[in-house]
């Protein structure tokens, strides 16, 4: 595994300690924690990191920092990372940051009036696009549709979040972005996702510290949206928002509803409960990518559902006790590793390829600062941290998400070739033999 660090301080872990200078971030190769390699130096850090995001081959990263700038690396090779470029947004922070699914564009908010974009199609050679402007309040949520055509962005003022607006764009053309339509929210805005298989637009939002409503509008006519949805009283938490991978199930704060007939009212799904603790008000969630089960938040814990549609969803797990409450949680691509993220410092890789059985795989690290969020790459080998301090780690995920896939089909890979009958006598002394592997070729492990 390999981790960045990027602020001035002093890390320690078991078998490791992670040192930065002033204004310099190094990153470490921990596959042995107790024989630290040789760190590798990244450059200069001198704000909170907001937001990041992977390229979608996983080869780049970008984060936002409190100064307005984007700081591009390249992390295809782990031993030596290498800075691409840093995109400036002038003295505007950002705060959050998206791609377009195609991975050729980037953008970026937060208080600085405006959207930021760019093209990074050549990631060492962005070319800065014209900015998207905010007429008021600051840009809270992004999102782009499914080709990459729209981008919506939500925003909220700068008090209570009593005012929001959800603007559409049309960014089909690179050099000519234009405003399309939009639309008055009930109060601030604070999430939002465009249906992957659809046309419609779900957003939530509500004042600070009071009860939180969600809508969703149909962008067929992007420059006449239809609101097809709106509701209250979904509590103070207004996250999360998020499509299951079949676009049929909308996940809204503390609830469940199905949207598989955009035309029709969303129909509130069961609430998800365990027979012994009652509902879980959840305010984290994220579908495995098969959509069959589901991962929520319920402090101090995680919890692991089977969703079945023809039944109400099973607790089939709880791991992750966790003592100051969780700031995010991620599934890996292949589904069968989570992460969970502690809003005291601390982040757990979970193997749940059993789900009935969730077992502890890592504890990458600890730190005394709030974490913000937590990615996995979409090339399946890297997992991102930021915090609130600003520092950001890049962990390689090496073997880890094969292993808890298939063991024995990594050891196949790995070895070439199966139990010999004189191995299964030592090893499964009383059962029948069977072979362990399809193939005796060797295949080195994946790198």
């Amino acid at each position: 595994m390999t981790r960045i660090l990027t602020r001035n301080r002093v890390s320690t872990e078991p078998g490791a300690v992670h040192w930065n200078t002033e204004q310099t971030s190094w990153l470490w190769d921990l596959s042995d924690p107790s024989h630290p390699g040789k760190p590798a130096q990244l450059g200069a850090v001198v704000a909170s990191a907001r937001d990041l995001a992977f390229t979608a081959n996983g080869r780049q990263v970008r984060l936002a920092d409190g100064l307005g700038r984007i700081t591009s690396w390249s992390v295809a090779d782990r031993a030596a990372p290498a800075l691409l470029t840093t995109l400036t947004a002038g003295k505007s922070s950002l705060d959050v940051a998206t791609f377009s699914p195609d991975g050729r564009r980037l953008a970026s908010g937060g208080f600085g009036g405006k959207v930021f974009c760019w093209n990074v199609t050549d990631p060492a050679h962005p070319r800065e696009l014209p900015s998207l402007p905010v007429p008021s309040g600051f840009v809270n949520a992004l999102a782009f549709n499914r080709d990459g055509t729209l981008l919506a962005v939500g925003t909220a003022d700068h008090g209570a979040y009593d005012v929001g607006r959800i603007a559409i764009w049309d960014v089909s053309d690179d050099g000519h972005p234009h405003p399309l339509s939009v639309l008055t929210a009930p109060s601030g805005v604070s999430a939002l996702a465009f249906n992957p298989t659809g046309t419609t637009l779900a957003v939530s939002g509500g004042p600070l510290a009071d009860d939180g409503w969600a809508g969703i509008w149909d962008t067929a006519d992007p420059a006449k949206p239809t609101e097809l949805w709106m509701a209250d009283g979904f509590g103070i938490a207004h996250t999360p928002v998020a499509f299951s991978p079949d676009g049929r199930t909308l996940l809204l704060p503390e609830s469940r509803w199905d949207v598989s007939t955009p035309a029709a009212a969303p129909a509130r799904l069961p609430d998800l409960r365990d027979e012994h603790n009652g509902r879980n008000y959840f305010s984290l969630a994220a579908f495995s990518s098969d959509g069959r089960h589901l991962v929520t938040n319920d402090v101090p814990e995680s919890r692991l559902w089977q969703l079945d549609p023809s039944t109400q969803p099973q607790l089939i797990a709880r791991f992750g006790e966790l003592e100051s409450g969780m700031t995010r949680l991620a599934l890996h691509p292949q589904g069968q590793l989570a992460a969970v993220a502690d809003r005291g410092g601390t982040t757990t890789l979970w193997d749940v390829g059993d789900p009935r059985v969730p077992v502890l795989a890592a504890t990458l690290t600890e730190n005394s600062s709030t974490l913000e969020d937590v990615e996995f790459s979409p090339d399946r080998r890297s997992l991102v941290i930021t915090m609130q301090n600003g520092t950001a780690e890049l962990w390689d995920l090496e073997n880890l998400p094969d292993i808890v896939a298939d063991p024995a089909a990594l050891a196949c890979r790995m070895l070439g070739q199966g139990l010999t009958t004189d191995e299964w006598a030592k090893y499964a002394a009383g059962l029948p033999y069977e072979a362990s592997c399809p193939t005796s070729r060797r295949i080195h492990p994946r790198r």
